[in-house]
């Protein structure tokens, strides 16, 4: 505890880039879900997420999904993001609530899109996203955090899309993926 670890600093993230997986994630000590994690979060801070405007602007419409084998919440609320300060792009606030006693750290979350009328079990696709911040900490009891994603320009704008939401989180020394079904 006496010295100070230098943490890697995460970068903007391409379109498609696989979260959790091919990126380098920050090793925090042995804690479930992220606990004694805070310290470190001076060093997670990066660039502003571009100006972007809700669609709808209440929140209060949309309801939270569990994610199946951990009490966490979310929900996606579709937002017009303008990450070249005048062209809106089709995203989405992804809002998290952590229902545990202790802080989890979700280093990626990726969004897939499934073909519900196909056999193939390879009908799954990843949508290729940017996000800020990459690493979320949300403290427990009840708090709530969220992140801001734009989707790949070839989706359109004011459309809700349901996705397969996969959030990874640190977890006994790794990251492990959590996954729910919503709109976002």
């Amino acid at each position: 505890y006496g010295q100070q670890q230098q943490q890697p600093q995460p970068q903007q993230a391409p379109y498609g880039q696989q979260y959790g997986q091919q990126q380098q994630q920050p090793q925090p000590q042995q804690a479930p879900y992220g606990q004694q994690y805070g310290q470190q979060q001076q060093a997670l801070q990066e660039s502003s997420v571009p100006y972007f405007e809700r669609r709808p602007p209440s929140l209060e419409e949309i309801p939270y999904t569990e994610f199946y084998g951990i009490p966490l919440m979310a929900r996606g609320c579709p937002i017009d993001i303008f990450l070249d300060g005048k062209t809106p792009t089709r995203g989405t606030e992804l809002t998290f609530i952590n229902n545990t006693d202790q802080q989890i750290v979700i280093g990626g979350v990726e969004l897939k899109q499934e073909d519900m009328f196909s056999t193939d079990p390879n009908s799954v696709k990843t949508i290729p996203t940017q996000r800020w911040p990459q690493y979320l900490l949300v403290p427990g009891g009840g708090s709530r955090q969220s992140c801001t994603i734009a989707l790949h320009p070839s989706f359109p704008r004011g459309s809700f899309i349901m996705a397969l939401v996969v959030a990874y989180v640190f977890n006994e020394g790794r990251y492990t993926p959590f996954m729910a079904r919503f709109t976002i």
